[in-house]
C-alpha cells in the first residue's frame, strides 16, 4: 500500500509542474508501453480514490494502444499472469519511468491545448 501511495503522490506532483521547455523524446519500445500498462493497471486497481482509479485506467488504456499500435498483438497477449510476475520486483523503476513519461504527454497536451486556444480554436 505505501508503494501505490508513493506512485499516486509522484503522479499528483509531476501534473503539477509547469512545462518550461520541450525536452528531447524519450526513446521507448513496446516491451516499456506493456510494462506501464501493467504498472497503471495495479495503481488503478489499489487506489480508493475513484477518480484515481480511473485516471490510470484511462493511462493503462493509453499504453495498450501503444503497445497493440506497435506489436500488432491483443495486449492479453503480453499481460499474462507470468510476465506481470516476471516484472513485478522492478515496479518501483517502471513507475518511476512512467511517471515522467505521463508528465511529457501531459506538458505536450496542455501546450497544444493552449496554441488551439490562442488560434481561436
Amino acid at each position: 500500500m505505501i508503494l501505490m501511495r508513493k506512485f499516486l503522490i509522484a503522479a499528483a506532483i509531476a501534473a503539477s509542474f509547469p512545462v518550461t521547455a520541450k525536452a528531447a523524446p524519450v526513446k521507448t519500445t513496446p516491451t516499456d508501453d506493456l510494462n506501464c500498462a501493467i504498472w497503471a493497471a495495479q495503481v488503478s486497481g489499489n487506489s480508493d480514490d475513484p477518480e484515481v482509479a480511473n485516471g490510470f485506467g484511462l493511462v493503462m488504456t493509453w499504453f495498450i494502444g501503444r503497445w497493440e499500435g506497435a506489436t500488432g498483438k491483443n495486449f492479453e497477449d503480453g499481460m499474462t499472469p507470468q510476465y506481470i510476475s516476471s516484472i513485478t520486483p522492478k515496479m518501483d523503476q517502471i513507475g518511476d519511468a512512467c511517471l515522467t513519461r505521463m508528465k511529457d504527454f501531459g506538458g505536450r497536451m496542455s501546450a497544444w491545448g493552449n496554441s488551439l486556444q490562442e488560434s481561436g480554436h
